[in-house]
């Protein structure tokens, strides 16, 4: 089995085109607006506190999202950083539209991302694995209102809460409860004895007021669940390792840790293709020459590789092996450009977290 940086000569071609194509970029620029912001601070009545370890992190990181997305940098990040007050402040604000409302935990009151729900919500999971985020919240919106449950919650006099779907049972027979849900019809049970009638009143209630839902009946209120809308803290050093799906895999440091998984090996068996391209031993394209296989690596795109990884053929199963060894790899997830940044080829981004814990819930609507 061969790498395909194993060869030198390879690695130098790569490191020339880049060297060609690559537009100059300042390498002092960080540090100089760093300082501006300084004295920007000074101005003001801010004064230096030396430069502890977690300064030196912060600005590390300012540098880094520099080198990855410049346009996200300003002075007043690398001043902050260096006042050691960065950790104070969130990183990118990203949302999530969602049928499912989480269950608070020990860490956080608004609840944690759960991937035993992927499935569940988008689907379709098109560019990985993982938990889906927006930085724009109308993007997440969107996802919010087409995933929303057809259910509606009811709301007893006491307060509590009821959830029924709302598609409503057939009445006309006098066997309300006949399309009710094992699980509904104990909630049914809990509602009449909690108003003090008998459970076929209680259903006949029910149904109807998820049949014209904002009415009342016996003091009941029937309201649509619309899903929620999550606000999510983003930290950039995060958002720095992940694999840009729009750009090369050598302009990007993720993208070179994707490219050293990959290998191109001799196909020993009667094939249409001589030459394999392998991702962790398994194979995922075939080429007629060596040549084609390399070429195709040195060009590839980090969707283009994506793509082939997660070929809808394999399963779902796939997807979920897929992105567990990106992340161990010390990819945490991929950055996409949503569809309306797309044609103008900046914008904002979407995101797929193969470890949602690199995120947090701060707020939820």
């Amino acid at each position: 089995m061969e790498r395909l940086f194993d060869n030198p000569g390879v690695l130098s071609d790569k490191l020339s085109r880049e060297m060609t194509h690559q537009p100059f970029v300042d390498p002092t620029k960080g540090i100089k607006d760093w300082w501006s912001g300084l004295n920007t601070l000074q101005k003001v009545g801010m004064s230096p506190v030396g430069f502890p370890v977690n300064d030196i992190a912060g600005l590390a990181g300012d540098l880094q999202m520099f080198k990855e997305s410049p346009e996200t940098r300003s002075p007043l990040n690398y001043a902050l950083s260096g006042l050691g007050l960065l950790p104070f402040i969130p990183g990118m604000t990203a949302f999530h539209g969602t049928p499912h409302k989480f269950p608070p935990t020990k860490d956080n009151p608004l609840g944690e991302f759960d991937l035993s729900k992927i499935g569940t919500g988008e689907g379709a999971q098109a560019y990985g694995h993982g938990i889906y985020l927006a930085e724009s919240p109308g993007v997440a919106g969107s996802y919010q209102a087409a995933l929303a449950p057809n259910t509606a919650t009811i709301t007893s006099p006491s307060g509590k809460e009821f959830q029924f779907r709302r598609t409503a049972p057939d009445i006309a027979n006098d066997n309300p409860a006949v399309d009710f849900s094992t699980d509904e019809l104990q909630r049914i049970k809990e509602i009449s004895r909690e108003l003090g009638v008998d459970e076929t009143e209680a259903s006949i209630s029910i149904s109807r007021l998820l049949d014209n839902e904002g009415s009342e009946a016996l003091g009941m209120v029937a309201k649509p669940d619309k899903g929620l809308l999550y606000e999510v803290d983003l930290p950039d050093e995060h958002i720095a390792k992940m694999l840009d799906w729009d750009k090369p895999l050598s302009e990007q440091d993720a993208g070179k840790k994707l490219a050293s998984m990959l290998d191109i090996v001799k196909e020993t068996e009667p094939s249409d293709s001589n030459w394999l391209l392998t991702f962790n031993g398994r194979i995922i394209n075939g080429f007629n020459t060596r040549k084609a296989a390399k070429e195709f690596i040195d060009n590839a795109k980090g969707g283009d590789v994506v793509n082939l990884l997660n070929s809808p053929t394999l399963g779902a199963q796939n997807r979920r092996i897929v992105s567990q060894q990106l992340n161990e790899a010390g990819i945490p997830g991929i950055k996409y450009l949503d569809a309306a940044s797309r044609t103008a080829k900046e914008g904002t981004r979407n995101f797929v977290l193969f470890d949602p814990s690199i995120a947090k819930i701060t707020g939820k609507k």
